[in-house]
């Protein structure tokens, strides 16, 4: 792929090229004819070069690292991870994460039901469903932070999604990342990878793992596991993983699909829960008619 941009310049180069020689040899007729061939000639070279400029093909090769939202047959596709606990915490302990961290149900954001949630927390991790009123939430909050900007840690880990279906296991690795200094994790899948890509960008990062075979593999054979039977990776799935996580005293929502974390206020390790759970309840609140809205977290686990 990276061979295809220097192709389209050179072609245009080498019909510059006819184009000149052409200018030369009729320089010696007469003027008028001259004149009107070379006009054309210019003119079919303008038309060939806006038909590259404003193809997805042109752009594609223009730009090698393409978002979610804008290439989406380019990208490459995963079966999706079943937001189940069981299933969640195989992938984890299948990428070097220690069994005494684990993924645990949270059954609703009331006061009662967070309390038997067990601590200490590392990260809340939503699922929801990507309607029409999330994603009108989405352009509202671009928008928002264009205008107002905000201040984002340089310690959080964060990569864009740039995998069909990825979402699961893009939210369980911002999860980990961003708790380093809690969870030792054994070399492995995991471990390697984010060895490899603490200093990238969130593109690259999200590149990274894409060619990530091992990780691939091992996300496929997991997806497999739950208690539904898994849809066909070509399937778009209308549902979205999203991590919720504390760092350096702020809560932020870690998103792949989005341009950059988003920081949600003061938090802390101890109110991380409860914090959190606010913001997931705002999400409910955008679309009180969905009901499937399902929140899991990151803990320690259960002895």
């Amino acid at each position: 792929p990276a061979r295809q941009p220097a192709l389209v310049f050179g072609a245009l180069w080498a019909f510059a090229g006819f184009h000149l020689l052409f200018t030369l040899f009729y320089v010696k007729v007469k003027f008028e004819l001259f004149l009107l061939i070379w006009i054309s000639h210019f003119l079919i070279s303008i038309h060939f070069l806006i038909d590259l400029c404003v193809s997805r093909r042109f752009c594609l090769l223009l730009h090698q690292t393409p978002s979610l939202q804008t290439f989406h047959k380019t990208m490459a596709t995963w079966v999706p991870l079943e937001s189940n606990p069981e299933v969640m915490n195989q992938f984890l302990a299948a990428l070097g994460v220690p069994k005494k961290w684990q993924i645990v149900d949270v059954y609703g954001t009331e006061p009662d039901l967070l309390a038997i949630v067990p601590q200490p927390i590392l990260a809340l991790i939503m699922l929801f469903p990507c309607t029409d009123k999330y994603e009108e939430h989405v352009k509202q909050q671009e928008k928002e932070l264009a205008e107002k900007g905000q201040e984002v840690s340089k310690d959080i880990y964060f990569m864009k999604q740039l995998i069909h279906n990825a979402c699961g296991t893009i939210a369980l690795i911002h999860s980990v990342a961003n708790n380093l200094d809690k969870i030792e994790l054994e070399d492995g899948f995991l471990k390697k990878y984010l060895d490899e890509s603490k200093d990238l960008t969130p593109e690259r990062r999200g590149h990274l793992l894409e060619d990530s075979q091992s990780i691939s593999e091992v996300h496929k054979v997991i997806a497999q596991e739950g208690q539904t039977a898994p849809p066909d990776d070509r399937e778009p799935v209308p549902y979205h993983f999203v991590a919720l996580v504390h760092n350096d005293g702020a809560l932020y929502e870690l998103d792949g699909r989005k341009a950059s974390p988003i920081k949600h206020g003061a938090t802390t390790p101890e109110s991380l829960l409860s914090d959190a759970s606010q913001v997931a309840k705002k999400y409910m609140e955008r679309d009180p008619d969905n009901v499937y809205f399902t929140l899991v977290a990151l803990t320690a686990a259960v002895e």
